[in-house]
């Protein structure tokens, strides 16, 4: 509670970021260490940094590409969108990789229908997720309101099933309480709110595509106590069985906030450098905050997720110190013992 930062950094990536530890002693942050990140720079003043403050984003991107890659179209796509912008859909990580159905508990809990947020929550497998945990979600749907049993069923992935652990935890001693058991992982509920209101946004922003009409520079989100802000979505909301912004469903929830919030359906990336490489494309570039790298990337390339294939390289990269801009390899080794392959089985590495 005492660590502040202005923004989530991608969990596959080398990042850095301004933090900020209040009330701490400074000696003793100097002396902390970890396999997972480093401290640097340190220094003491006033105030702290808030979610929100940052400016933008800068990415260093390798993107490893096959034999058929082609140069010239990729070159020619990215000229036009240095000159009209990209669509600034939110992508796959606002949904919850690999399930990406977080927006539909988001849902739920906008309805009320609590005790299904959780049931699904637990039970529903996802459009990518493992055949191993689709059937440990199957397990837990077999043996529904047997806490006890349940919390046998996943007792042993700690990390993976973290936030299914809490939730059964509580129910456990509060069986028919499923408000209270959404409100252990409440930073949860307000990613999952948000996951819906993206969603109809991103639907918004593809019904003006799909009828060749003029979109506006901002679209608002729904969470908003301006009638209409949330009126815009009218017709997917009564799709949803929504009539109008039920505040008094997520007041449990004190964590969202409902507030007027503005996003661009166009941005633009700043482009610093680019570099042909036998192994793909390096790419440097710029967002404005709250824009994906990936929606922006998904603008030139299918992009997928899991084993990369196998015609794809794998050689490590200093994309660093082929940009001029000095070097990894010191990162590469500090944090070797805790990267892997994506072609690697991790649950064997953690076994």
């Amino acid at each position: 509670k005492m660590i502040k930062f202005a923004g989530i950094k991608d969990t596959d990536a080398i990042t850095s970021q301004l933090i900020s530890i209040r009330g701490a002693d400074i000696e003793k942050i100097k002396k902390v260490s970890s396999p997972y990140y480093f401290l640097k720079n340190i220094f003491s003043g006033k105030g702290t940094v808030e979610v929100g403050s940052l400016e933008e984003n800068k990415f260093t991107v390798l993107i490893r590409t096959n034999a058929d890659f082609n140069k010239k179209q990729f070159s020619q796509n990215l000229e036009t969108i240095k000159k009209q912008g990209f669509f600034n859909f939110f992508y796959l990580q606002r949904f919850g990789s690999p399930r990406f159905i977080n927006w539909f508990w988001g849902l739920l809990i906008l309805r009320g229908d609590y005790r299904d947020a959780v049931l699904s929550f637990l039970c529903s497998e996802g459009q990518r997720e493992i055949s191993y945990f689709k059937n440990i979600r199957a397990e837990i749907k077999k043996n529904l309101n047997d806490w006890d049993k349940i919390a046998e069923i996943i007792e042993p992935f700690t990390v993976v099933l973290q936030n299914e652990i809490k939730i059964v935890k509580y129910l456990q001693n509060n069986p028919k309480d499923f408000i209270g058991a959404l409100k252990q992982i409440s930073e949860q509920i307000q990613l999952w709110v948000f996951a819906y209101g993206s969603l109809l946004f991103n639907r918004k922003i593809s019904e003006y595509i799909e009828n060749n009409t003029p979109m506006p520079e901002k679209l608002p989100l729904i969470l908003s106590q301006d009638k209409n802000d949330w009126l815009l979505y009218f017709d997917f909301l009564k799709e949803d069985q929504i009539s109008s912004m039920p505040m008094k469903n997520l007041a449990p929830f004190s964590d969202i906030q409902w507030r007027k919030r503005q996003i661009k359906t166009r941005e633009k990336a700043d482009i610093h450098k680019l570099e042909f490489i036998p192994e793909g494309i390096i790419l440097s570039f710029s967002l404005s905050k709250g824009c994906y790298a990936t929606t922006f990337l998904a603008h030139f390339f299918q992009l997928s997720t899991g084993l990369s294939p196998k015609n794809i390289s794998e050689n490590i990269v200093d994309t660093k110190e082929i940009l001029g801009e000095g070097s990894i390899k010191d990162l590469i080794e500090k944090f070797k013992s805790v990267t892997f392959s994506k072609s690697e089985n991790i649950f064997e590495k953690s076994e």
